[in-house]
């Protein structure tokens, strides 16, 4: 797998993508929406066969919580797409938390990609369509009180 660079030689083919994807294809996509250099991290992800998808990654409303953005490529077939995530979402997961960032969320109808997210912990998030990877789970430890109970320590966000 190779996250490589998107420019503006990639907008014809972006734009192709998103309208033969049936949840994309009626919202409104700016131009430079899936070039490199614009939201926190941007690429083209290509295995061996070529580009699988576009990403972008962008700060959510949320304070310290990663918003992502995929485009899949209608061509690729579900195990090049599902090899392409396995091998490289570790690696963004792992670049956000380093940056201090807590969660991680998408948005997605289609049932192939949740299901295959929440293989990575994704959840869904209640009266959304979104999908949430918490980066640390919300009780990290335990203190020991002077009485000998334990008492939870959690994360506040």
């Amino acid at each position: 797998m190779r996250l490589e660079t998107s420019t503006e030689i990639d907008l014809p083919q972006i734009k192709d993508w998103w309208l033969a994807d049936e949840d994309h294809k009626h919202k409104p996509l700016p131009d430079d929406f899936f070039l490199t250099g614009f939201g926190l991290l941007t690429f083209r992800l290509d295995d061996s066969t070529g580009p699988t998808m576009y990403v972008r990654c962008e700060q959510d409303a949320q304070e310290r919580i990663v918003r992502m953005h995929i485009q899949f490529n209608p061509e690729a077939l579900g195990a090049r797409v599902a090899k392409s995530i396995y091998k490289t979402l570790p690696v963004v997961i792992q670049h956000f938390k380093d940056q201090g960032f807590v969660a991680m969320v998408f948005d997605s109808v289609t049932p192939a990609l949740t299901n295959f997210l929440k293989r990575f912990d994704f959840q869904p998030v209640s009266g959304t369509n979104d999908f949430k990877l918490d980066f640390y789970p919300p009780e990290l430890f335990t203190i020991n009180a002077s009485d000998g109970s334990d008492i939870p320590v959690t994360l506040v966000n």
